[in-house]
């Protein structure tokens, strides 16, 4: 069984994420693979130096995501083609892994799932959602301002698109018990 798990910013899919992994599921983040291609990827990293300049890297050359987010979410084109070198890589790794361990289960989070196109490849999706508000204040304990909030939201399909997309939703509006018992319950649902 595969699934894609997707959801908005802030809503818990690492979270969610992890209690599969706990359960002895087969987890993969596309978050997690952007973080090592942002490392291990040389020509990745030469083709953004080229098209970022240095002011993307510190002292010592290593990226620092926060510059190029600054850069890539307030400049569409730039956003664009920085999608067009990672989403390919990306969806490499995880399709091999689907191809080389079709035995397994796997849970793949991918944000932009709908967006993309790729639910495709899965036998199920799954949206985690929460409230707007929920979402507000998670980022802005992570030092977000509400610009920045907003130019990332604005960036992805809508919650309620996504909810009407997914096969499962679960809502991360509540305590960690809730969400606890609300993936307990999905877990029953796919026979897990």
């Amino acid at each position: 069984m595969n699934l894609g798990l997707t959801g908005g910013i802030a809503c818990g899919k690492s979270t969610v994420l992890s209690f599969f992994r706990e359960r002895g599921i087969e987890t993969l983040s596309s978050d997690a693979i952007v973080g090592k291609l942002y490392v291990e990827d040389l020509e990745l990293l030469e083709k953004m130096r080229g098209r970022f300049g240095d002011t993307i890297f510190n002292a010592d050359g290593v990226l620092v995501r926060k510059q190029l987010a600054n850069i890539v979410f307030e400049d569409a084109l730039a956003l664009a083609w920085l999608e067009g070198e990672l989403h390919p890589r990306v969806g490499k790794v995880w399709q091999k892994v689907l191809k080389d361990f079709p035995e397994k289960h796997h849970v793949i989070e991918i944000p932009l799932l709908f967006e993309k196109k790729l639910e495709k490849h899965f036998n199920y999706t799954l949206c985690i959602t929460a409230h707007r508000e929920s979402q507000y204040l998670r980022l802005k304990e992570k030092g977000w301002t509400a610009e920045h909030v907003q130019l990332r939201m604005a960036r992805q399909m809508s919650l309620d698109k996504k909810t009407t997309l997914a096969d499962f939703v679960i809502c991360n509006d509540g305590s960690l018990a809730f969400l606890s018992e609300q993936m307990n319950r999905l877990m029953q649902i796919l026979n897990l």
